[in-house]
């Protein structure tokens, strides 16, 4: 009796050493491509794409009578995103190698010979590079029985200007016809997968997809402050205080030069005493700079140390050439300083955040000018802008086939957590607590008839607290079943009026700052006031 594929998968995960289950897609599409189909499959960042090429060489040798080895020849964009898999393959002892810098002979030999059972290469590489006669060698022509596209995106990003050879991928299906093809991609709109399938050249093929949503990453847009201290004060004072163990972010800016102004900022304002973990290094750094420019020694560190759950440097400000490829389980914050160039950009980068499943946040600061028909596109725009839930609106752009969003109000995005009324809604991130764009030029307008203070984000976060713990007594007081009654119209304090006290508290220094514009209650704006007192101290206006 024919062994079930279920069970042949099942023997192979154990021969690689593969001690978890599949994913259902990733069976999916395993069993389409066994079955000699090409499949374009769309998976959210983070859900193992790589771990099908991995399995792809044993399962094809498993299907095929007669076949003495199988090779999966796989087109990479990045050489460190081809390195980076190279060293993932070996957990699995699956022999690998990349095509892109020199080998030994007896390498070589290898090489030429087919006894690698996953090939790695660039489009440039064969096209433009000395590698494309071995793959019409007799070895490659018998035994490549795969072709896969990683982040096949690029073919369309890339190919028509910048790197034209991506254009031609579709090529080597002239040279390998026999071998079917799987296109990997975590972002391609309906349009955007049309495209990418001609230029592979992909006529009938198989669609996996599934909803793009990653529950455990927070959506938030805010439109930011005029000044790098105004937007980033919160980090400063958040690198001082835990230092080391500062949770893991990466900061996208939109160019070198702001790289740099906001890598300065921390610079000035940490000095050296609060910058290094031990001897000053770029190793033992807190923060980091990467771009195109950055030395590949600097690089090389980043890309070493950043990764390990130890490492010293928290904080990495880039532009987009930091992240394809790079798997960080534990990044907790990706921010975006400056709305991204294009809403593809922002979700292939937001992905970076959470991979390990806890929750997350990916917060974008924009500027009115970054949010222009030249900065950015209009998804993007309306992305940064919307009073409706940003979540959704990623979901049904990305995977209209399937929008399924599963979190909670309060994890969703900046505006549904603004709705929400629960009791058990976390603490705002400090980068959320900024003061607005508006608020900010309203504040230096007003300064001579409306005086403000400088609230650090931890202070913020002791006000929000206490109010909180204010609202639990009050239920408690009352002593009703909450559960059929909205909390925040029976207290006067919903999830909307506390962010709003806490955001606006540089401005309260009395019981009149909190009454009309926040709270119609008098006893309660003066336990407010009795709160922020506590924490802040009492300061004459």
């Amino acid at each position: 009796m024919a062994e079930t594929f279920d069970r042949r998968i099942t023997r192979i995960l154990a021969d690689l050493k593969i001690d978890f289950p599949l994913k259902t897609l990733q069976k999916v599409c395993l069993e389409k491509l066994a079955n000699r189909l090409d499949v374009f499959a769309v998976l959210p960042t983070g859900y193992g794409k790589s771990l099908l090429y991995a399995i792809l060489p044993k399962l094809m040798l498993e299907v095929e009578d007669n076949l003495q080895c199988a090779i999966v020849l796989v087109i990479s964009p990045l050489v460190s995103l081809m390195k980076d898999q190279v060293a993932n393959l070996k957990k699995y002892s699956v022999e690998s190698i990349f095509l892109g810098e020199e080998h030994d002979r007896d390498t070589l030999e290898h090489i030429q010979e087919g006894k690698f059972p996953i090939v790695l290469m660039s489009p440039e590489a064969y096209f433009s590079g000395s590698w494309r006669g071995l793959l019409t060698s007799p070895p490659y022509q018998k035994f490549v029985q795969s072709i896969v596209i990683d982040e096949c995106h690029c073919a369309e990003q890339w190919g028509d200007q910048f790197r034209t050879d991506f254009s031609r991928i579709g090529e080597l299906r002239s040279i390998f016809p026999k071998a079917n093809l799987l296109a990997l991609t975590a972002t391609a709109t309906p349009k955007t997968r049309k495209h990418i399938a001609e230029i592979l050249c992909m006529r009938n093929y198989e669609l996996v997809i599934t909803s793009c949503d990653r529950p455990n990453i927070m959506h938030v847009s805010i439109r930011a402050p005029n000044t790098v201290q105004d937007t980033f004060y919160w980090l400063c004072s958040k690198i001082q205080e835990q230092k080391h163990e500062t949770e893991k972010c990466i900061i996208y800016c939109r160019n070198i030069k702001t790289c740099g102004i906001l890598f300065l900022y921390l610079k000035e304002n940490l000095g050296a005493e609060n910058s290094y973990k031990g001897t000053p290094s770029a190793r033992n750094c807190y923060y980091a700079m990467y771009h195109h420019s950055t030395s590949q020694k600097n690089k090389k560190i980043i890309i070493e140390t950043f990764p390990k759950q130890d490492s010293a440097i928290r904080v990495i400000i880039a532009t987009t050439a930091f992240g394809m490829g790079v798997n960080i389980p534990d990044v907790r914050v990706v921010i975006h300083w400056g709305a991204p160039h294009t809403f593809q950009s922002y979700m292939q980068q937001s992905g970076r955040a959470g991979r390990d499943g806890l929750q997350s946040l990916s917060v974008v600061y924009f500027h009115p000018t970054d949010i222009s028909k030249t900065a950015t596109d209009e998804n993007c725009k309306t992305f940064c802008t919307t009073q409706s839930c940003r979540r959704k609106y990623l979901v049904q752009h990305f995977t209209p086939e399937d929008t399924t969003c599963v979190a909670d109000l309060h994890t969703c995005c900046d505006i549904c957590k603004s709705s929400c009324s629960c009791s058990a809604c976390p603490d705002l991130h400090p980068s959320c607590l900024i003061i607005e764009d508006n608020d900010m030029v309203q504040a230096l307008t007003e300064s001579e008839s409306r005086s403000f203070r400088t609230v650090t984000h931890t202070q913020r976060l002791s006000i929000k607290r206490k109010i909180e713990e204010l609202r639990k007594k009050m239920i408690s007081d009352l002593n009703i079943n909450t559960s059929i009654l909205n909390i925040g119209l029976l207290t006067g304090l919903s999830e909307k009026v506390i962010e709003d006290i806490v955001s606006n508290v540089h401005y309260i220094f009395a019981t009149e700052d909190i009454l009309t514009e926040h709270v119609y209650d008098e006893e309660l704006a003066q336990n407010i006031l009795n709160i922020v007192e506590d924490v802040l101290g009492v300061e004459e206006k």
